[in-house]
């Protein structure tokens, strides 16, 4: 349910919307709207990237749009917040979105175990310290979205995830 240029709170709003209409245009539903729709077993989660620029915590929004899956009988994978363009002019930037990532990672309080995981994806997907050429290839020029070669990447990761939970 790619809603391209929502913050948090703005995914979190529109869980129960019908037709939710994102900054690119395209529309989709609700979170749990489409959970109601269809049972599935994982939702991944990206949220944050939007929001990071702002310079404030914001990790409980991530956490109750990861209640919502729960309570609809759905786990997540949280994924953490890749590096924005932005952090290079703006360290504090860096800091905060560090500090979200570690609370991603170690997930919402008193939650059953299984239910939430975390991933940290920003940590394999550089944005500083690569080449223009590697750049332009994984990264948006608004140096803060991926393109669909950067996703593939995140796919390779969450392809390697669901791997290791089948074979336990």
């Amino acid at each position: 349910i790619g809603l391209s240029g929502y913050s948090t709170d703005e995914m979190f709003n529109s869980i129960d919307e019908v037709i939710c209409e994102d900054y690119l245009g395209k529309t989709n539903c609700g979170l749990r709207t489409q959970l109601k729709k269809k049972k599935y077993s994982f939702c991944v989660i990206l949220a944050g990237t939007n929001d990071i620029c702002d310079m404030e915590y914001f990790t409980n929004d991530i956490f109750k749009i990861h209640k919502v899956a729960h309570d609809m009988d759905c786990k997540t994978i949280a994924l953490t917040i890749p590096p924005v363009k932005m952090e290079s002019a703006e360290p504090d930037i860096t800091k905060i979105r560090k500090k979200i990532n570690e609370d991603i990672m170690n997930g919402p309080k008193n939650i059953p175990e299984g239910l939430y995981h975390g991933i940290d994806i920003s940590a394999l997907l550089p944005m500083h310290d690569i080449s223009n050429e590697v750049k332009n290839i994984m990264w948006q020029q608004d140096g803060l979205h991926l393109t669909p070669e950067g996703y593939d990447i995140i796919s390779v990761i969450l392809a390697s995830f669901f791997n290791k939970i089948l074979i336990k």
